[in-house]
């Protein structure tokens, strides 16, 4: 799953670059929720406990 996070993120980026260039460097604001919002995001704590 982390291959994929960083796969999305990276075709993520590209979009956005891509549509700003073509709206005069307007960022889209909703990529995030296109491309990433659906992965759930887990964080490890130092005891081992995993929190989502």
């Amino acid at each position: 799953m982390p291959g994929l996070l960083v796969h999305l993120v990276t075709l993520r980026e590209e979009a956005a670059e891509q549509l700003a260039q073509q709206n005069r460097g307007e960022r889209a604001t909703d990529l995030h929720r296109r491309f990433t919002d659906w992965v759930p995001v887990h964080i490890r704590k130092s005891d081992g406990t995993v929190h989502c």
